[in-house]
C-alpha cells in the first residue's frame, strides 16, 4: 500500500496486533492448560494478526463453541469479541480494489478515468489491509465529495440543499436578534418531544440470554433546562432508570430473550428544551484557572479519544503562536480546523479502543466527521492547558434528529463555551454565497450555539456503566443503545442500529426562519 495507507493502517492496528501477539505468546489469556478450545483460539488469532479477518471470524466463532462447550468463559469472552471487531472491519471496510474503481466509476462518471484511478493508487481513498489487500471504506463517495468541492457541488441537489440552510440560518434565525444584553446568556428556547423506538424480528434473537441495553436519553446541562422521560413501553425491562443529571443519559434496560415469544418492540418518550447561547467574551476578563482543581485536571488531560500526542501539542502550538489568551487561542485553534481539517464520514467502531484515539486519527489523516473533529479541537486546546471536552447527541436543525457532536471550553468567568466547527465549514460549501454571509455563518459555531440541539452525554469518554471487562461496538458516543448479548453470534449493536429510529416533533420556540 502507498504511504498514507500505511500510516492507516498504523493507527488503526498497532494495539490490536500488540494484544494479538500477547495472546498468540499466552499472555492474558486462561491459566486452564491447553485444550481444544485454546488451540482453537491460538488458530483465530493468528489469522487476525494476519489480517485475515473473514477467516478469523469464522475461526473465533468455533473457538467461542468450544471453549463454552469446556467452561472457560474468559477466553471465550476474548475470542466473541474478537470475531466481533472482525465484523466491524469488514463491514467498515467492505468494498477490494476493482469493487471500489466500478464504484467510484458509477458514482462520478464525469470524472477522467485517470483521476479516478489516481484516487485509488495513491492513497487518497482510506483503506484497511483485510486479508493482506486493501479494503475501502464504505463512505468513500460522500467523503469524496466533501474533500473536493467540485464534486460536492456537481450534485445540485446536495449543494442547493447547504446552500439554504446557510442562507436560512443566515437571514432568519441569526437575524433576530435575543433581547437583553448581558455577557453571558440563555435565550429562545425551543422544546421538543422525542419519539425512539427499537424493533427487532424474533427470529434475529437468540432463543435463550440476555440483551443488555444502554439506551440513550437526553440530560440537564446549562442550555439544556428541562429533561423529561413521558413514557416506556414496557416498563419491565428497565433495571435502572436514567438520571437526568449525570454525565451521560442512559436507562439500563434487560430483555430475557427466554421469554421473549412475538417480536421486540421497545419505545421511549421524552420532552426536553435546549436554549440558545450567545456568548460575548471579554478577553481581558476570562478569569485565572485553578490548575490544581479536579475539572480543570480532568479537561486538560491526555487519556481517551482526546489524547495530545508530541505531534498535536506541536500543531496547537503553532495555531495559536504567541497568543496566552485562552479565548483568543481557542478562537486560533477553531481558524486551524477549519482551515486544515476536511469533514469526512470516519470509521469510528474502527478507532479507539479497538485501535488508536480519535484525536490521532484526525492529525495524522487531517479529516473527520462533527465527532472526530471535535475531539481533535479539544486535544489541541488541552494542548494548550485550556480545558475542553466533545459533548452531544443529537442536532435538530434539519426538524429531526441527526446524529451530532461538538466541542466546548472552559472559561472561568463564562463556564463552557460551545464551538461547532463541522457545521461551520458548510458555509464553504455552495458556490455564489456572499463572503459576508459565509462570514456570518463561521463566526457564530465559535462561542454561540442554535437552540436546535439535545444533550446526550457531557463528555465523549465519560464510560458507560458497564462491567469492567465489557465492550459494546462503539462506545465513543451513545446516540443508539448500545448493546450486549452473549448467546449472540454476531454484534449486537448493528443489530440494534437497524430497528433504532426516532422522532423529533418541535412543542414550541423559534424556527430557521426566525419566526
Amino acid at each position: 500500500m502507498k504511504k498514507l495507507n500505511r500510516i492507516v493502517a498504523a493507527v488503526l492496528l498497532a494495539s490490536l496486533l500488540a494484544a494479538a501477539v500477547l495472546t498468540a505468546a499466552g499472555c492474558g489469556g486462561s491459566d486452564q492448560a491447553t485444550t481444544r478450545g485454546t488451540e482453537l483460539l491460538g488458530q483465530a488469532n493468528d489469522l487476525y494478526d494476519k489480517t485475515y479477518y473473514n477467516r478469523a471470524e469464522d475461526a473465533y466463532w468455533r473457538a467461542v463453541t468450544q471453549l463454552e462447550r469446556e467452561g472457560n468463559r474468559k477466553d471465550a469472552k476474548q475470542a466473541r469479541e474478537k470475531a466481533q471487531n472482525c465484523i466491524l472491519f469488514t463491514s467498515a471496510y467492505p468494498y477490494d480494489e476493482g469493487e471500489v474503481k466500478e464504484l467510484l466509476a458509477e458514482s462520478f462518471p464525469s470524472v477522467p478515468k485517470s483521476q479516478r484511478e489516481w484516487w485509488v493508487t495513491s492513497g487518497d481513498l482510506e483503506s484497511m489491509e483485510i486479508d493482506s489487500k486493501p479494503y475501502y471504506f464504505s463512505d468513500v463517495v460522500p467523503n469524496l465529495k466533501f474533500r473536493n468541492l467540485d464534486l460536492l457541488r456537481a450534485d445540485k441537489e446536495m449543494e442547493e440543499s447547504y446552500r439554504k440552510f446557510v442562507t436560512t440560518l443566515v437571514g432568519g434565525y441569526l437575524a433576530v436578534e435575543p433581547e437583553g444584553s448581558v455577557y453571558r446568556r440563555y435565550t429562545r428556547p425551543a422544546s421538543f418531544r422525542g419519539e425512539t423506538t427499537l424493533g427487532i424480528p424474533r427470529k434475529k434473537l437468540p432463543e435463550t440470554g440476555v440483551l443488555k441495553l444502554w439506551w440513550p436519553l437526553p440530560i440537564l446541562t446549562g442550555p439544556q433546562a428541562q429533561a423529561t422521560v413521558v413514557t416506556v413501553t414496557p416498563e419491565t425491562y428497565v433495571k435502572q432508570p436514567p438520571q437526568d443529571d449525570a454525565d451521560i443519559g442512559l436507562a439500563y434496560m434487560e430483555v430475557p430473550l427466554d421469554a421473549l415469544e412475538g417480536d421486540l418492540d421497545i419505545s421511549v418518550t421524552y420532552d426536553f428544551t435546549h436554549y440558545e447561547q450567545r456568548f460575548e467574551v471579554d478577553p481581558d476578563n476570562v478569569g485565572t484557572y485553578d490548575r490544581s482543581g479536579e475539572e480543570y485536571e480532568r479537561y486538560t488531560a491526555s487519556y481517551g479519544n482526546i489524547a495530545v500526542t508530541p505531534e498535536i501539542r506541536e500543531a496547537a502550538e503553532e495555531a495559536a503562536g504567541d497568543e496566552k489568551n485562552p479565548y483568543l487561542a481557542a478562537r486560533k485553534i477553531y481558524d486551524y480546523v477549519l482551515a486544515n481539517i476536511d469533514y469526512s464520514f470516519v470509521p469510528h467502531e474502527c478507532l479507539w479502543p479497538r485501535g488508536a484515539p480519535e484525536s490521532v486519527y484526525v492529525h495524522t489523516m487531517k479529516r473527520g466527521d462533527c465527532g472526530a473533529q471535535s475531539m481533535y479541537f479539544c486535544a489541541l486546546a488541552r494542548a494548550l492547558g485550556i480545558p475542553a471536552r466533545c459533548t452531544g447527541g443529537y442536532q435538530l436543525l434539519s426538524g429531526d434528529f441527526s446524529d451530532h457532536f461538538w466541542a466546548e471550553f472552559f472559561l472561568p468567568n463564562y463556564g463552557w463555551i460551545p464551538v461547532d466547527t463541522s457545521v461551520a465549514q458548510i458555509a464553504e460549501y455552495p458556490e455564489g454565497i456572499p463572503d459576508e454571509t459565509r462570514k456570518v455563518f463561521r463566526d457564530y459555531f465559535f462561542a454561540n450555539q442554535d437552540c436546535f440541539r439535545c444533550v446526550v452525554q457531557k463528555d465523549v469518554d465519560v464510560p458507560l456503566i458497564l462491567p469492567a471487562d465489557e465492550l459494546v461496538a462503539m462506545p465513543v458516543a451513545i446516540q443508539s443503545p448500545a448493546a450486549l448479548c452473549d448467546t449472540m453470534q454476531g454484534v449486537p449493536g448493528m443489530l440494534v442500529e437497524e430497528g433504532w429510529k426516532m422522532k423529533a416533533t418541535q412543542l414550541s420556540g423559534p424556527t430557521l426562519t426566525g419566526k
